[in-house]
């Protein structure tokens, strides 16, 4: 499976732009300004250890029935532990993928909503693909700004 983020805003706190499954738009990404994975092609897979982030999220009522570990981005150079989950705002982030299922702008940045949804989803999507062990996720981050 290819997973494509074409980032294609930039705001004063967060970068943004559209998310695609296979070519076919499924929502946005949302992601802190400061820390941006670079553009590159790089591999998903399940986070192996449980992280205080992760165990943040296991008993978050938001997560409740559908999570169980991070989808995570790995190769990214000199980084780790970025991975996708729930946040409307750069500062969400510390280099992590935020899906949302629309983007505003206020005050000269970009915000998402209904990122709860949209991860949800994600997820839904993803982690069996990456669970059955039998294809490998790709997700190609391309800028377009």
């Amino acid at each position: 499976m290819e997973i494509t983020y074409k980032r294609s805003g930039i705001g004063t706190t967060a970068a943004a732009g559209c998310l695609y499954f296979d070519d076919k738009f499924v929502g946005f990404i949302v992601e802190n300004l400061e820390k941006m994975i670079a553009a590159g092609k790089y591999k998903l897979t399940i986070q192996k250890e449980l992280t205080p982030l992760t165990q943040t999220h296991l008993n978050n009522k938001n997560y409740s029935g559908w999570f169980k570990r991070h989808i995570e981005v790995i190769g990214v150079t000199g980084r780790s532990g970025l991975y996708f989950h729930i946040g409307n705002y750069g500062k969400d982030s510390k280099g992590c993928q935020l899906p949302n299922t629309t983007l505003n702008e206020l005050n000269n940045d970009i915000i998402g909503s209904g990122s709860t949804i949209a991860t949800k989803y994600f997820y839904s999507v993803v982690m069996p693909i990456l669970e059955a062990g039998k294809e490998e996720v790709w997700y190609n981050i391309k800028d377009n700004v």
